[in-house]
């Protein structure tokens, strides 16, 4: 909604930066119609069940502080319930796309609800401690991501924890996903080489038909791979008779 807001060029309306002039001002007009405007844009993108608790506020700051008092608690819930996903989630049969998705998504909230403190020090501080909590954050994130990955990453997850610094969370999951498309392609080679071994047990040979009529015939020549003859006797190793007919 803040991003709304902030390509109309209107969130100055809901954070009260504009302030509602008297009403004999020649603005007043223009700010009740902006006003309004925002006001329609929130009473669309909130649940019906809650319209009741705003419907009869006429500011834009009114609405919008509102719904932040009666909503903003309940984020220390929220806290909980993502750091329970994100111990509670594995790889199962997701892709590594699909993996890395929503354990980021998860992070990404969690970012939103409880951001690191940012430095106000005057003049800025230069110990550098908030970006070694940055990067401690980081670490976390590279590691659980690592740990809930099926064992057949259990070869790459190994040398990457092994990596001195680790690796930042892009490029783990650019590793991942190499490996990722390496075990693909060699199952579907597997899978092309099972299907020719299966295709060729199966095709008929040249002495198939002679091998299924070996039961009424004793003799069976190994060169030919016919019946009714060996290879002592057989023409088509020592030529045919003078006269032969086929």
């Amino acid at each position: 909604m803040s991003m709304a807001l902030v390509s109309k060029n209107k969130l100055s309306f809901v954070d009260s930066m504009i302030n509602a002039p008297e009403a004999i001002d020649p603005l007043y007009p223009v700010w009740k119609r902006c006003n309004n405007m925002v006001l329609s844009w929130i009473h669309r993108s909130i649940a019906y069940s809650i319209i009741n608790l705003i419907m009869w506020m006429k500011r834009t700051s009114d609405v919008w502080n509102d719904l932040k008092q009666h909503f903003a608690q309940s984020s220390v819930f929220r806290i909980a319930e993502i750091l329970e996903d994100v111990f509670r989630l594995q790889q199962g049969d997701r892709s590594i796309s699909d993996y890395f998705t929503e354990l980021k998504s998860l992070w990404d909230e969690l970012e939103t609800l409880q951001p690191l403190p940012a430095c106000r020090c005057v003049p800025s501080c230069t110990c550098g401690a908030m970006v070694e909590v940055r990067a401690t954050r980081e670490r976390i994130q590279v590691i659980r991501l690592l740990k809930e990955l099926n064992e057949q990453f259990i070869q790459v997850r190994s040398q990457i924890m092994l990596m001195e610094p680790l690796p930042d969370l892009n490029k783990v999951f650019a590793l991942v996903s190499q490996q990722e498309r390496q075990i693909n392609s060699n199952s579907q080679v597997d899978m092309f080489a099972e299907s020719k071994v299966f295709i060729s047990n199966r095709a008929p040979t040249r002495g198939s038909f002679s091998q299924r009529r070996r039961g009424r015939n004793t003799k069976l020549c190994t060169h030919c791979g016919k019946v009714n003859h060996t290879v002592d006797t057989c023409f088509e190793k020592h030529g045919y008779p003078p006269g032969y007919k086929t």
